[in-house]
């Protein structure tokens, strides 16, 4: 990379950095948590203890498994994109 290009993007990962640690730390986020976990219970809930029903409910329980799912990958992304920033940048530092 070109000296100009790699300052560049080391400065775009510091910011990035920053701007995960502050939604991490944001009332936001302890919200959207607190929402996503009571709605992850919920579905998991009816999966676990619902008996065995039709195909259709049972069909409806993949489908509930599969949105859980989805809000537990929302909940881990931005500590996960936030670890990858500071390998990056880690890598680069050595």
């Amino acid at each position: 990379m070109i000296p100009d290009e790699e300052e560049e993007r080391e400065k775009e990962t510091s910011n990035a950095i920053l701007a995960l640690k502050e939604l991490l730390k944001s009332p936001g986020w302890a919200i959207l948590t607190e929402i996503l976990e009571a709605q992850i219970k919920q579905r998991t809930d009816n999966i676990m203890l619902k008996p065995r029903g039709s195909e259709a409910d049972e069909w409806e329980k993949e489908y509930q498994k599969g949105e859980a799912s989805a809000m537990r990958f929302i909940l881990e992304l931005p500590k996960t994109e936030l670890d990858s920033r500071r390998f990056e940048k880690d890598t680069k530092d050595a």
